[in-house]
């Protein structure tokens, strides 16, 4: 019985391998020398990238989720610095930035407007009027939006892809009636961005 045992096991071994060599040999090899020299081609392969010209503009402004005309950057940060003064503060700041806008469509005009958020500074619970903001010497309306980058020439080269409007400098002028700062204070503001489908936005 044992010997028998035996037998059985080696035959299902050498079956096993004989398996294992079967299938190992039924994998090709790529080598050099099975390489047809004149067998090779190629095809010229481009990607023309045109101008919606569709009627009408696809461009829904009221869809969230829309990709024809972005607002993808605005500066990052506007900084001031001053010593008190008891006459109010006029500051300048330089700038190295922009406000960037996508647009797919060169027939489409469009405009960013900004604002200075609630027209005031913030220092704790204390509020600080702000007189005036300007962006590259636009100011800023009081109270509404101004328009600081808008679409100009309605072309291909100039009104497609990502459209760069550079920031070079911001000015910044408000009051302290109260003398309420102290060296060391921080005030915060922002300046908020909205992107419209028209050049001019009353």
């Amino acid at each position: 019985m044992e010997e028998k045992t035996m037998k059985t096991t080696k035959l299902l071994g050498t079956t096993f391998a004989s398996l294992i060599l079967f299938a190992a040999g039924a994998t090709p090899i790529l080598a050099a020398d099975q390489l047809v020299v004149n067998g090779t081609n190629q095809t010229p392969t481009t990607v023309q990238i045109v101008d919606d010209v569709s009627d009408p503009d696809p461009l829904d402004p009221s869809d969230p989720m829309q990709a024809h005309l972005t607002l993808e950057h605005v500066p990052g940060a506007y900084d001031f610095s001053s010593t008190l003064t008891r006459n109010g503060y006029k500051l300048n700041s330089p700038v190295n930035d922009n406000i960037q806008v996508f647009n797919d469509r060169s027939t489409r005009q469009w405009s960013v407007k900004a604002s200075v958020l609630n027209d005031q500074l913030m220092r704790g619970g204390d509020q600080f009027n702000v007189d005036q903001f300007s962006i590259n010497n636009i100011a800023l309306a009081t109270g509404t939006d101004t328009v600081v980058a808008k679409s100009v020439d309605q072309t291909v080269a100039n009104n497609t892809g990502l459209l760069t409007t550079p920031v070079t400098g911001v000015k910044i002028d408000f009051k302290d009636p109260q003398m309420q700062l102290k060296a060391g204070d921080k005030l915060t503001g922002a300046i908020k961005y909205q992107l419209y489908a028209v050049a001019d936005v009353e």
